[in-house]
């Protein structure tokens, strides 16, 4: 899947029940730094593929492509996208080398295959979609696509103040990144109605509605009568997430977009910030916008249910509340000055104050918290929270703060034979420490000043002894462990930003035994992938686990406390796609991470933009593209383009930019006057290639290194032997298959083989040089059958051609022929040698 032109590098793309468990732990064991990070200066990466983008002109539509000339100029211009026009069916083939369609209101319907195809190009190719509508019977057609994701056209025009041209204004729209900038909108269209808000496999959110004056015009007179739609009910814009990662646009209006309405309030800027969230771009982080959405989450319901009363959901509509959504939602509130903005402060502090456990005091979860009013799931994790958030609001003198403490500190593992776990801490009933029950206990001690009730000494031992260094050929090789010898393969980041953040509170930094190691396994969590598009920027949570917001603020913390460079900007621009159009944050780019106060919160505070000391920080920063085909073959003259400008993408001229691919200096060039450069490399042979650009600054700018990954695809040269027109059943055919690179003509090992024969799979194998073999012998086959080669690697595109076989049966009366035949030969023969004896004789 292809990027976009001015944000990051666009290399290559849960259950909610999974989801919601995953969030529930992250939030319990993840606390935020408790002081600014280190400075430290990062550098700008920016790695670009055109957007393509497909114009649907072939069911009959009213408005065409030179109707949405002023649109689709402003994408090739404005945005630099690749637009092309389909007259054909929406095949797979047709849809395959794109990375968002347009279908304005149709005039005929879409095949049964049609739709399949979109279906295979949103849910398994992750791929965008923008579909039109207007107020006429045709629009029906496009119920086909839309119902599958929970809403539906109605075909009636949306009406204002006795007007089908409806002005919309900005109390009538969602604040996110499709509205940014946005004043007011001109609307000519019918109305969609939801008829489901979300399912496992997509969100739905509403983004422009009407007010009190906004009706739906049922029986078309331009006028507002009585049993007529009005108010919020009429939705006019809807924005689909998908679990896959897919996205979808859906206006009730083809018009907005036309040339006629092009320059209608702001519709143009409308629709650029459109094409921007469907392409994937970074999106403007909305401060604003988010902080509303947490405010809303505050539970307010129904004062009798004490369980959540006051406390935060994970999101606006759930029930889900406890003391982790809550932490989240008050420390993001307090980070930002916006304490004052809570609903109902009262009612917050009395569901933090209940969730004390306070029954029996010979109990040892006497003093603790749990998650909510009346849970006895007490954890230090939980009391460190509480203490956190009462401390904030200045109202710690609520609880019980003495039996608080004495539950904090008699958690701690005080036996010193007990090698696993002497100086840790630990959850009730349990029996062995951890390191997330361990940083909040020393968390919530700090906040109230009483560390000096715990044995801070053997607790740093605890946690630099849960440092990994015992296999350095490990992938998790420098990692922090939940605990002391536990095993390496259950391994996440937000171990080892635990054990740093307890050991920076109790200034035992100096004490990890290898910092080198750490510092270099959580920079191999940051993804430059060309298969992952989306999460370029971000950190993986493990290896081979996912990108995730709540990792990358976790990433990006420990370098910052290690003065490490990273590529900040990247994180940034993942950071904001994280973002959603309720304003929302999830933990994740994709619906896998519906927005939730927990994820969201992360998500935020994970920003690494921080200030830069030293000479760095007077220098000014570059933006650096580079772009490079989407596919690369074997022997292709590939252009590498490089575009370096400041941040007011102002062109920087006359500096010196050297690329380098597999770390070979390719060739050092120097911008021109308008901030770029080009060098042409030939592509080798296939594989997968790392790309360097290092931009030297100067004397006024930072040094730039842009570093990724793209693939380099071969094709194969494939000669058949043993493979006859012709046999005979029962005959025993041995196949040789030789497979070289069509480029270099060298042999090609490690390829997948097959002949199929009859729906018969038959692996060929290897035998060296590039030659693989099998034996196969038809016995119940006869006629002409078709014999399929097919030639499969990883770095080559597939090889695949069939063959006719003639196969005849050799029946029975054909060998009582030849045996007749064979006497008679026989007699013949007799008959003639007598013959010839007796002459001789006379």
């Amino acid at each position: 899947m292809s990027g976009n032109c001015i944000g990051v590098w666009r290399l290559r793309a849960l259950s909610k029940k999974s989801l919601k468990s995953f969030i529930i732990l992250i939030t319990l064991i993840l606390p935020l730094l408790l002081s600014s990070p280190t400075p430290f200066y990062a550098e700008q990466v920016d790695i670009t593929y055109p957007i393509q983008v497909l114009f649907d002109e072939s069911h009959n539509q009213t408005f065409t492509s030179q109707n949405f000339e002023s649109f689709l100029e402003a994408l090739r211009s404005e945005l630099e996208f690749s637009v092309d026009i389909n007259t054909g069916n929406l095949t797979l083939n047709a849809l395959r080398n794109y990375d968002i369609v347009i279908i304005p209101v149709p005039s005929k319907n879409f095949t049964e295959a049609e739709v399949d195809a979109l279906n295979v190009f949103l849910f398994n190719w992750s791929r965008s979609l923008l579909i039109l509508g207007d107020s006429n019977p045709n629009v029906s057609y496009l119920n086909s696509i839309t119902s599958l994701f929970g809403f539906k056209f109605i075909k009636n025009t949306v009406c204002r103040y006795n007007s089908f041209e409806v002005h919309i204004t900005k109390d009538m729209f969602q604040n996110n990144s499709l509205t940014y900038n946005i004043e007011s909108l001109t609307y000519v269209g019918c109305g969609l109605n939801v008829l489901e808000e979300s399912s496992q496999e997509f969100y739905n959110y509403i983004i422009v509605w009407g007010d009190e004056n906004t009706f739906l015009d049922l029986n078309e007179n331009y006028e507002q009568d009585a049993g007529e739609p009005s108010g919020k009910s009429i939705i006019m814009v809807i924005g689909t997430e998908l679990d896959s990662g897919g996205r979808i646009i859906t206006i009730g209006s083809t018009k907005m977009f036309i040339n006629d309405y092009w320059s209608s309030d702001n519709n143009s800027i409308f629709a650029i910030n459109v094409m921007k969230w469907l392409a994937k771009f970074p999106q403007p982080y909305l401060e604003d916008a988010y902080i509303s959405w947490i405010i809303s989450c505050q539970w307010l319901k129904d004062p009798s249910e004490t369980v959540r009363y006051g406390g935060f959901a994970i999101n606006p509509k759930s029930n889900l509340v406890n003391m982790l959504s809550t932490y989240a939602a008050v420390r993001f509130l307090n980070s930002t000055n916006s304490l004052n903005r809570i609903l109902n402060e009262t009612a917050l502090i009395e569901f933090v104050k209940n969730s004390q456990y306070l029954v029996n005091s010979s109990d040892e979860r006497y003093g603790g918290f749990g998650g909510y009013p009346g849970d006895l799931d007490v954890k230090c994790g939980y009391t460190g929270m509480a203490i956190y958030i009462l401390k904030v609001l200045n109202r710690l003198d609520v609880i019980n703060l003495t039996a608080a403490v004495h539950f904090l500190s008699s958690h701690q593992k005080k036996d010193p034979s007990d090698i696993r776990n002497y100086g840790g801490f630990y959850e009730p009933s349990k029996v062995n420490a951890t390191i997330e029950e361990t940083y909040w206990a020393i968390y919530g001690l700090y906040l109230v000043d009483s560390l000096s009730n715990v044995n801070t000494t053997s607790c740093v031992q605890w946690i630099i002894q849960s440092q990994y260094l015992e296999n350095s050929t490990h992938i998790n090789y420098g990692a922090f462990l939940s605990r002391p010898r536990k095993s390496p393969d259950d391994i996440f980041i937000v171990h080892s930003y635990l054990a740093v953040s307890t050991l920076k509170i109790l200034n035992g930094l100096n004490e990890i035994r290898n910092k080198t190691a750490l510092i270099s396994w959580v920079k191999k969590l940051y993804n430059s992938s060309v298969n992952l598009p989306e999460y370029f920027g971000g950190f993986f949570e493990r290896p081979g686990g996912l990108v995730r917001a709540s990792a990358t603020y976790m990433a990006v913390n420990i370098l910052s406390i290690f003065d490490e460079n990273f590529n900040r900007t990247a994180s940034i621009d993942y950071l904001s796609k994280c973002q959603n159009l309720d304003g929302g944050f999830g933990d994740g780019v994709t619906v896998k991470a519906i927005a939730s106060t927990l994820g969201g919160y992360y998500g935020v505070m994970g920003d690494p933009s921080v200030s830069v000391e030293g000479i760095e920080q007077l220098k000014l920063r570059l933006r650096v593209i580079v772009s490079i085909p989407k596919k690369i073959y074997s022997g292709d003259k590939v252009r590498i383009n490089v575009q370096v400008t400041d941040l007011q993408n102002v062109a920087v001229s006359n500096l010196s930019i050297k690329i380098y691919i597999n770390g070979n200096l390719i060739r050092t060039v120097t911008t021109n006057r308008s901030g770029l450069c080009m060098v042409v490399w030939s592509a080798g042979t296939p594989g997968t290639y790392t790309l360097r650009v290092y931009v030297f600054g100067g004397k006024y700018y930072s040094d730039v290194v842009v570093e990724g990954t793209f693939k380099v695809t071969g094709f194969f040269n494939v000669n058949v032997q043993g493979l006859p027109g012709a046999t005979f059943m029962g005959r025993e055919l041995n196949i040789t298959v030789i497979v070289k690179d069509n480029f270099s003509g060298k042999p090609v090992e490690n390829a997948d083989v097959s002949v199929i024969i009859a729906n018969r799979t038959y692996l060929l194998q290897p035998i060296g040089e590039g030659r693989y073999q099998t034996k196969i012998t038809i016995e119940d086959l006869k006629g002409k059958i078709d014999v399929e080669i097919v030639v499969k690697h990883e770095y080559y595109e597939t090889w695949r051609k069939t063959y006719i076989l003639v196969v005849y049966q050799l029946p029975l009366t054909m060998w009582i022929y030849l045996l007749i035949f064979a006497a008679i030969g026989g007699v013949i023969l007799y008959i003639k040698r007598k013959k010839g004896k007796t002459l001789a004789s006379a």
